[in-house]
């Protein structure tokens, strides 16, 4: 799934599925608070001591051009730099709403289904692409986006529509497959979403290290699916104990739920867990 296609999406920091889904009886957190005191997610801006910023970037730049061989240590020093695995948890604000809104909708599917939701997002599915259909769906279920976090964001909501469009290719080709996801595809494309989102936000906040070192493209290329495939292992380790079909995210406590998710994986990733 590409994401060069961009309608903006609706504003506001609100889930974004259809008030049809959303239980008038629960609370839905307020992600505001943690946004209003990080109004730029700019690491540069956030951290308190400039030299462990620096030092992450030194030790990147090591791993890349090979003085450096363990890949825990660039992801140690890049923890360390948002003031450990809280900070970086805290600053991922749009991704926390993100993985709610993306969560929200995954559950809705086997109570609504696809084709009332797409109806609800004024979706048009009949005699389309699905590809298409799963692109405008992408772009209804992002919001704008300024900063490079809310940027990672929405590129890794994508691959997780990504994820989901390989799931109907997989059983037929119909749409409505996704209307009987099961618990473990589920959890997929959660975990998708959440790995594809730490590591972009890793290559944008250390961008000018991986372009320092861009004379060598296949080599450059090699090093990325490694953190790649790296995180992708942090990821599933730190969520091993975490079934996302059970979670409710219109609850008051999911703001915490989710926070606690990021949380462990940076802690795993820092090499803490």
């Amino acid at each position: 799934m590409g994401t060069s296609s961009s309608h903006g999406g609706p504003k506001g920091h609100n889930p974004l599925l259809p008030k049809d889904f959303v239980d008038p009886d629960k609370d839905t957190p307020n992600w505001n608070e943690d946004r209003n005191s990080n109004e730029n997610s700019d690491p540069d801006l956030l951290l308190c001591n400039p030299n462990l910023w620096q030092n992450a970037k030194t030790q990147t730049s090591y791993f890349l051009n090979g003085s450096v061989s363990n890949i825990k240590t660039p992801f140690a020093a890049y923890v360390k730099a948002y003031g450990g695995a809280k900070g970086a948890s805290k600053t991922a604000i749009t991704a926390k709403q993100t993985t709610q809104t993306l969560g929200g909708f995954l559950s809705s599917l086997s109570s609504s289904g696809i084709k009332s939701i797409l109806n609800n997002l004024k979706i048009d599915f009949q005699n389309r692409n699905i590809r298409d259909v799963l692109s405008d769906l992408g772009n209804s279920l992002s919001s704008n986006f300024s900063t490079k976090e809310d940027g990672c964001a929405r590129n890794a909501l994508f691959d997780a529509i990504g994820r989901l469009y390989a799931e109907i290719s997989l059983k037929g080709g119909d749409i409505e497959v996704l209307d009987h996801l099961n618990a473990e595809t589920f959890n997929e494309v959660m975990n998708v979403f959440i790995s594809s989102y730490i590591f972009q936000r890793f290559l944008k906040d250390l961008e000018s290290r991986f372009e320092e070192s861009s004379n060598n493209i296949d080599r450059i290329l090699h090093l990325e699916n490694m953190f790649n495939e790296y995180i992708k292992g942090v990821v599933k380790n730190s969520t091993n104990g975490v079934n996302f079909a059970e979670l409710d995210y219109q609850s008051k406590s999911i703001a915490v739920t989710i926070d606690v998710i990021y949380k462990k994986c940076y802690d795993v990733l820092a090499g803490f867990v």
